[in-house]
């Protein structure tokens, strides 16, 4: 166990939550702390009677437990060093505003917001704080990434032309039970969620397309038009399937593709096309380069959840003043610009399951859209420009 000496000369650690996603991050503090690289100093455990055994280990580590995240940070004003903050879509903003204002870096799991409001709310708090903050893209943080970006870059497939994301992960009405948010556009008090495949599970993917998108490294790029279409086959308020295409700055065409509705699945997979060749992003941190009509060997990392380690890593580097290359606000908007443009342009149809998978798998293979593809059933929205849509008063809420 470290010394408690020592403890007080390391970075500060606060997790606001343990529970779902919650355990990678608390699995990522923890790791810190056994490592003596920093001090896990306290949890907040809302649900107490789902993670006894885990709030009676941080106990005997002497980390402090909190009911109350708003509680925590108030004793502890001053004291951290890093706020991490998996919790629901619905309260990425509050938190970290409030973390920010307890005077510690946050690192906020995706999406940071909803709304152009709220971005512009984090921002100013980080202007005026100092601090930063970081959101958990994960893959951004890993060293295939990194890699990855590099090369592109450095121009190994000449001037991009095309990026294709798709994926297919079947969910049923539990998954939209499990929360008050999941499926909503927007929580009874107005506030913005745009729950999607897009904005939650397959979030990472579109993060990644803006990402490899950008020609300058530790960025993403700026989205000038949207195009998307949008069903659904679960009684809820969103989208369980979209498709569209984004147009870069820099003419990039992004195409994504998808579901939770299709009745079978398929790991979300990337595929970067330039003038001289292609790369293949799959699941798993896995890429294929075929170059000048020549296959190169496949490229890996190390398992994902060590990206989620690295992170970590990462972030508190970032706080520490080093020049590391992390998901930041910055970065954030941008995906937030294109989700948002997504749900502008298109009005959400109903349809049941038939024919989705076979379109994800035709989006895959053609780079195309649904209505791209002619589908009968399929219905295109409007060209929308993000720029445009920055005082759109639903998602400005």
């Amino acid at each position: 166990m470290i010394s408690r000496d020592r403890n007080e000369q390391l970075p500060q650690i606060a997790v606001i939550g343990v529970s779902g996603y919650g355990r990678w991050h608390l699995a990522a503090a923890v790791d810190q702390h056994m490592r003596g690289c920093a001090h896990l100093h306290a949890v907040v455990i809302p649900n107490p009677e789902d993670e006894i055994l885990v709030e009676q280990w941080l106990k005997r580590q002497h980390v402090l437990i909190y009911r109350d995240y708003q509680i925590m940070l108030e004793e502890n004003t001053g004291l951290l060093d890093l706020v991490m903050i998996p919790t629901g879509i619905p309260l990425h903003t509050p938190m970290t505003l409030a973390s920010l204002r307890a005077g510690a870096h946050v690192l906020v799991e995706k999406p940071l917001a909803s709304s152009h409001k709220e971005i512009q709310q984090i921002k100013h708090a980080e202007a005026i704080t100092g601090l930063t903050v970081s959101v958990g893209f994960q893959d951004i943080y890993g060293e295939l990434a990194a890699r990855t970006k590099s090369l592109l870059v450095g121009g190994i497939l000449g001037p991009l032309r095309r990026i294709t994301a798709v994926g297919s992960w079947p969910r049923d009405l539990s998954y939209y039970q499990r929360n008050s948010w999941a499926g909503r556009l927007a929580l009874d008090d107005k506030k913005p969620v745009l729950d999607s495949p897009l904005n939650n599970a397959f979030a990472h993917f579109g993060n990644l397309a803006l990402y490899f998108a950008s020609e300058k490294l530790g960025q993403s790029a700026d989205i000038k038009s949207v195009c998307a279409e949008m069903y659904r086959s679960q009684r809820i308020e969103s989208c369980d399937t979209i498709s569209l295409r984004a147009q870069t700055d820099d003419d990039v065409s992004i195409n994504l593709s998808f579901t939770h509705a299709a009745n079978e699945s398929m790991e979300p997979r990337l595929r970067v096309e330039g003038e001289r060749g292609y790369m293949i992003w799959r699941n798993g941190n896995r890429t294929r380069w075929k170059i000048n009509e020549s296959l190169q060997p496949d490229q890996r990392s190390e398992v994902v959840h060590f990206n989620r380690l690295q992170m970590l890593d990462q972030v508190l580097a970032r706080v520490k003043g080093d020049d590391v290359i992390v998901a930041d606000v910055s970065m954030a908007e941008k995906f937030a610009d294109l989700v948002i443009a997504a749900h502008e342009s298109a009005v959400i149809q109903e349809k049941d399951k038939s024919d989705i998978f076979t379109a994800i798998r035709a989006a895959w293979k053609t780079g195309k859209t649904f209505a791209e593809q002619s589908l009968p059933w399929s219905v295109p929205g409007y060209i929308v420009q993000p720029e445009n849509l920055k005082n759109i008063p639903l998602y400005h809420a």
